[in-house]
């Protein structure tokens, strides 16, 4: 078979980031606003921490990624990195609503991350041109 000559790189897509900082920006000034009218309440004090995990969720927005090296899947995310072999992959299953998941040799599902796009077809086109 030929080599595989799709894209190989899947990172987060546009309309997820910017969803995600929108709503960071949001929870900072709600936070800001809610202090500064009338110091530390429960609103200020949620809003805060909404402000503190919607910063975690922007950098793993950032840094999640799926890569198709020529003899493994690598998925990348904030606390971790994980390495698929080629040949350990028997299907990619996609369905609406779910994250795409990858079926092993052994019989274990593993879940990708969803990145806003489906990368089903072009996980299925790499396996098909191994070499």
């Amino acid at each position: 078979m030929s080599p595989y000559r799709g894209q190989r790189l899947f990172r987060t897509a546009p309309w997820v980031l910017v969803a995600v900082s929108v709503s960071e920006a949001l929870f900072l000034v709600g936070a800001c606003y809610t202090y500064l009218s009338g110091g530390w309440s429960l609103t200020s004090v949620v809003l805060t921490a909404m402000a503190v995990l919607g910063a975690g969720g922007v950098a793993e927005a950032l840094v999640r990624r799926i890569v198709l090296e020529e003899d493994a899947l690598y998925v990348t995310d904030l606390l971790a990195r994980r390495r698929y072999a080629r040949h350990d992959i028997v299907r990619v299953e996609a369905a609406k609503g779910c994250p795409v998941a990858l079926q092993l040799a052994d019989g274990r599902w593993a879940k990708l991350p969803d990145l806003g796009r489906n990368v089903a077809n072009s996980i299925r086109a790499w396996l098909r041109a191994a070499p």
